[in-house]
């Protein structure tokens, strides 16, 4: 936060017409509450951060292994190299295998991020109500409400179950016409 951000959510004693004595204390309580505030804040945008970051890397490695099993399919019908047909063969079976993995593992990493970004989000609750502050009347919310929160989550909890699906009926698919 700016610190013109920091000077507007300041306490109304806080400014020039302040000053020590009998409002210092509560001006120090309202910089000690801000500060917390843009502790939870930051830590959250650094969650979400990562989500977004690992939905992004998902869909960049995902396509990448689509071009490939593409290819590999191309190459295993039409080359007459007894090599390239081997290698095109076992393309076909790995690179499925492989984009069902990595949107394991990117599953569990988002799911991982989500669970702490609700933790985050339960400490400040339990922390305000513990220590209710005036000045996060002035602050933004924390996190949006909870049907906000769940429908922003959708897509990137729904990414990576999309592409083991797809992965995984490419791969039975391709199995049930070798046979």
């Amino acid at each position: 936060m700016s610190d013109a951000a920091t000077s507007a959510l300041a306490a109304p004693g806080a400014g020039a017409a302040g000053g020590a004595g009998a409002g210092s204390g509560a001006t120090e309580r309202d910089a000690c509450d801000l500060e917390i505030y843009q502790i939870f804040r930051g830590q959250i945008e650094h969650e979400d951060d990562l989500i977004g970051h690992r939905v992004n890397w998902l869909l960049a490695a995902e396509s990448f292994l689509f071009v490939g099993y593409e290819t590999a399919l191309g190459l295993d019908k039409v080359t007459k190299l007894r090599g390239a047909a081997i290698t095109a063969h076992l393309t076909i079976y790995v690179l499925p295998v492989l984009g069902m993995a990595l949107a394991v593992l990117a599953e569990l990493a988002i799911v991982a991020a989500s669970i702490r970004l609700n933790e985050l989000r339960n400490q400040f609750k339990a922390d305000l109500r513990e220590h209710p502050s005036p000045i996060f009347v002035r602050c933004p919310r924390i996190t949006a409400q909870k049907s906000h929160r769940r429908m922003g989550r959708l897509q990137a909890l729904c990414v990576a179950p999309l592409f083991l699906l797809a992965w995984a009926v490419l791969l039975v698919v391709f199995l049930a016409a070798r046979i």
